[in-house]
């Protein structure tokens, strides 16, 4: 929402809720929302409402997520749950390069060392070129 409670945006979960946090996971200097459902259930959602989804292994007690020291004196983001079984998992340096989709191809093409590499065994990027048709993979 913003500053006159009008609603922004909103994403739908299909998992109850019950921790909300915010930190930047992208390392771009804005903050992500990071939420945890009982199960385990962990969202990461950014401003443009892209999400990534993961399952933590156990139900979860208690959750939060920040900018936490856990190794070099550097802090870093931090995931960290408390499972009803009386463990703390804290999972630190957890980053990601970007939300958004993209296409591996053109993440690979970027890169100077993967088209060298392909130079060296002699294959040519419309090599790289495959197609899905009815779940079978074909080049």
């Amino acid at each position: 929402m913003d500053s006159s409670e009008q609603l922004k945006w909103s994403v739908q979960v299909d998992h109850q809720l019950f921790a909300l946090q915010k930190l930047d996971i992208t390392g771009d200097g804005r903050e992500e929302v990071v939420a945890c459902a009982w199960d385990g259930q962990t969202y990461i959602i950014d401003h443009n409402r892209m999400v990534v989804r993961f399952q933590f292994d156990e139900n979860v007690n208690a959750f939060c997520a920040g900018q936490y020291t856990c190794k070099d004196g550097k802090n870093s983001p931090c995931l960290v749950y408390v499972s009803f079984n009386h463990k703390i998992y804290v999972y630190w340096r957890v980053e990601l390069e970007r939300m958004e989709p993209t296409h591996l191809l053109r993440v690979l093409e970027e890169r100077p060392e993967f088209k060298a590499r392909l130079e060296q065994l002699g294959v040519g990027a419309e090599c790289c070129v495959w197609r899905i048709d009815r779940g079978v993979l074909y080049r």
